[in-house]
């Protein structure tokens, strides 16, 4: 997988001068083979680019690799090939170039930031390190160096057990058996047809699995998105504390003996077992967003009939108000479009204050696309 290994995202906008030799010092961002330095020209010309070691004291080392010389046309990002090179993530480099035209490479003022290098030459091969080079921290030249890297495994189909943690992207695709002892910090695969057991704490940022097929059984704890789709079984023992949602789809079976304390899927075709808790709140019934118009006098009880947009346990009840005050609240059920049963109410004088406020009221059973009769009293 090609990707940038070094060098800047940003193209200058000054050309350089001609007849000089000019570098960039560089922090290599991953570990890779370079196979291309990419320039960024403002006029056509040909260029010759070349990678250096680091020499210590923002100087130029060895010259590691160079270019032959390339027509370069202006206007954007041009690769230019070098020999297979292995870069090590953190280490310094330098990237260079010479252009046989003047107002070419460009460049970006940076100082006291990017250190460069530059010696007068004629348009030709590079010298065989940094020396009589001379040094500025002012300018940054438009460089990129771009290669390929490679993840842990591709594919796998057998079984893999590191005790320690996983902090990058593991793999593609696999089929065998991932035994995790260790923390899980990033993405896992893009599909996995196999067992993937967790013993650690799973805390990416992204999604560890886009498609699931076989068995996920994790015993630690799931911090973020697992997965997309899962089409096997997934029986976590720990707890579900995500605050992004764990499936899109779920056509397997959910075994849950943890707690889910937010949403858990979109949708399920499956089966879903669960002897935890389901415990996240979301807007049964009512009104969503307030414009606030006036308000009600105090001493009448006002009803107000709603379609539920969810099914779930209703145990909380809350009310909007403009100022303080104290107020009772109660559930009725629909009868032709009128208020009918006293499903749940809160008849102790609860005091609130100007906003939202949340009052607990005995729980009730809460059907999606039925008619309710949310009320309240003021004092």
């Amino acid at each position: 997988m090609a990707i940038q290994l070094i060098g800047t995202d940003t193209a200058g906008d000054t050309g350089s001068i001609a007849a000089y030799l000019q570098s960039s010092e560089f922090i290599c961002g991953a570990s890779g083979n370079c196979t291309s330095i990419l320039v960024y020209c403002l006029v056509n010309s040909n260029v010759r680019v070349a990678l250096f070691g680091d020499g210590g004291s923002h100087t130029m080392g060895d010259l590691i690799v160079e270019s032959g010389s390339e027509a370069i046309v202006a206007g954007d990002w041009r690769a230019i090939t070098i020999a297979s090179t292995p870069l090590v993530k953190d280490t310094v480099y330098w990237l260079a170039f010479q252009c046989q035209t003047a107002g070419g490479v460009a460049f970006r003022a940076l100082p006291n930031t990017r250190y460069r290098g530059y010696k007068a030459q004629a348009y030709g091969a590079f010298p065989a390190d940094g020396t009589d080079f001379a040094y500025d921290d002012d300018y940054e030249y438009s460089l990129q160096g771009w290669g390929d890297i490679s993840l842990v495994q591709k594919s796998l189909t057998g079984t893999l057990t590191p005790s320690g943690a996983i902090g990058i992207k593991t793999k593609v695709s696999r089929a065998g058996t991932l035994d995790l002892a260790g923390a899980v910090i990033a993405g896992f695969f893009k599909s996995l047809a196999g067992t993937l057991n967790l013993t650690g704490v799973v805390t990416s940022v992204y999604r560890q699995v886009a498609s699931l097929a076989g068995t996920l059984t994790p015993s630690g704890e799931l911090n973020r998105k697992i997965s997309k789709a899962v089409s096997g079984t997934l029986t976590p023992s720990g707890a579900l504390s995500t605050v992004k949602k764990i499936f899109a789809s779920l056509s397997g079976t959910l075994n849950l003996s943890g707690a889910v304390l937010l949403k858990v899927l979109i949708s399920l075709i499956g089966s879903l077992g669960l002897s935890g808790v389901i415990s996240f709140l979301i807007n049964l019934v009512g009104a969503g967003a307030v414009s606030v118009d006036g308000s009600l006098a105090h001493g009448y009880f006002t009803l107000s009939k709603f379609t539920a947009s969810y099914t779930g346990l209703m145990y909380q009840i809350r009310v909007y108000a403009n100022t303080s005050g104290n107020v009772k609240v109660a559930i009725y059920s629909d009868n032709g479009g009128k208020p009918d049963t006293l499903l749940s109410v809160v008849n102790a004088s609860t005091a609130v204050t100007a906003g939202w406020n949340k009052i607990t009221a005995p729980t009730i059973s809460i059907n999606q696309g039925t008619d309710y009769w949310l009320g309240f009293i003021s004092e």
